[in-house]
């Protein structure tokens, strides 16, 4: 289940605030965020993502600012993007305060108001995946650019849409100083080596598959079991 949920389904709200702790949630639902859940400090599971594809249109991610809770954010950002590939998945940052409970104390008088900007500027998972990216990376650096590229591309990879897929491969062509065409078709390649691993995967899940119904069966006919 989601902390949160009975209220924010109550609130009958297409976009719902995703937070970490249960603190997150009350925090923002007394600031006025009737639409805030938390899956409470751990991994979000598909179990969860779905109950959210099925609750909201719009989602935005509001986890802790640091390292943990980026790497929560970008798993989060996995699961939503396989359980949910329509909901509309942004990111929030809230800068010098670490979660939205200690960014509302920081802020007693206006704490709400500075909230619904921070959600307002919130950049879409996609955006927030390429910004990752560069992260302990010098742009003005060629071997970094080009590191930059090989991880933006594995990051377009997994984008579904082909305008937004098009409009972050200009973008990401700028940045490294190469053709849009260059980007557009690493990722076209990777793609295909994406595909060709998934066939890979189902073909010997298959043959396992295969295997232990053979086994199973030698194992009752050695064992005279009677059907």
């Amino acid at each position: 289940n989601l902390y949160g949920y009975n209220f924010a389904r109550k609130a009958h709200s297409d976009h719902l605030i995703l937070a970490e702790g249960y603190m997150d949630v009350i925090a923002l639902q007394t600031a006025g965020f009737a639409g805030a859940v938390a899956s409470l400090g751990t991994s979000l599971t598909e179990e969860q993502a779905r109950l959210i594809g099925r609750s909201c249109k719009e989602l935005t991610i509001c986890y802790d600012s640091d390292s943990a809770g980026i790497r929560a954010t970008q798993r989060a950002i996995q699961v939503l993007r396989s359980a949910c590939p329509e909901l509309r998945v942004s990111v929030a940052s809230l800068g010098e305060g670490k979660d939205p409970d200690e960014f509302i104390k920081m802020h007693s008088e206006d704490g709400a108001e500075r909230l619904a900007e921070a959600f307002k500027a919130a950049i879409s998972d996609t955006e927030y995946r390429l910004q990752m990216c560069k992260n302990g990376l010098d742009m003005n650096v060629n071997k970094d650019r080009l590191t930059y590229a090989v991880e933006a591309v594995r990051v377009l990879v997994t984008v579904e849409n082909p305008v937004e897929q098009d409009l972050f491969a200009a973008q990401i062509a700028a940045e490294v100083g190469v053709g849009r065409e260059s980007i557009l078709a690493q990722v076209q390649a990777a793609a295909a080596d994406r595909k060709k691993l998934k066939t890979r995967k189902f073909l010997s899940r298959k043959k396992n598959l295969h295997s232990a119904i053979m086994r199973l069966f030698a194992r009752f006919l050695t064992q005279k079991v009677k059907w």
